[in-house]
C-alpha cells in the first residue's frame, strides 16, 4: 500500500495538461505521475548503467560530451587553481607576518627582562653602591 504523499507546485495549464493526459490513459491522476515518474526512472537507469538501481549515485559523474560545456569546465577549474594559488600566497604572507611579529614580541620580552633584571641590581645596592655610582 503506498501511503507517501509527494507534492509538487506546477502551473494550472500543466496540471489541466496532467488531467487531460490521465483521462486519455484511463488513470487517475496520481497513477498517471507515478507511471511517468517510472518510466523516466528506468529510461535514465538504462541510459546510464553506472547509477544505482536505487537511484543513489554516490561516487558517479556524468562527464559532459558537449565541447563548448567542456571547455567551461576546463575554464572553471583552470580559475579555481589560479584562485588557489593566489589565496597559497597569501597565507605564505601572513605566516611570514606572523613570524615578523612573534620575532618582534620575543624581542621585546627580551629587552623588558633585561631592564627588569638592571633594575632589580640596582635595588639590591646599598645607598653607598648607588651614590658612588653616579659620581662615577
Amino acid at each position: 500500500m503506498k501511503t507517501a504523499v509527494l507534492k509538487t507546485k506546477v502551473t494550472p495549464e500543466y496540471q489541466a495538461t496532467i488531467k487531460r493526459r490521465a483521462q486519455n490513459e484511463g488513470v487517475s491522476v496520481s497513477d498517471y505521475i507515478r507511471i511517468c515518474l517510472d518510466d523516466k526512472h528506468e529510461r535514465s537507469t538504462q541510459q546510464d548503467p553506472t547509477k544505482d538501481p536505487n537511484g543513489d549515485t554516490t561516487g558517479t559523474h556524468q562527464v559532459p560530451k558537449d565541447p563548448q560545456a567542456i571547455s567551461i569546465i576546463i575554464d572553471q577549474i583552470t580559475q579555481k587553481d589560479e584562485q588557489m594559488a593566489k589565496k597559497d600566497e597569501q597565507i605564505a604572507k601572513l605566516q611570514e607576518s606572523l613570524d615578523q611579529s612573534q620575532q618582534l614580541q620575543a624581542m621585546t620580552e627580551k629587552r623588558y627582562e633585561v631592564e627588569h633584571q638592571q633594575l632589580i641590581e640596582m635595588k639590591a645596592r646599598s645607598f653607598w653602591q648607588k651614590l658612588t655610582s653616579v659620581f662615577d
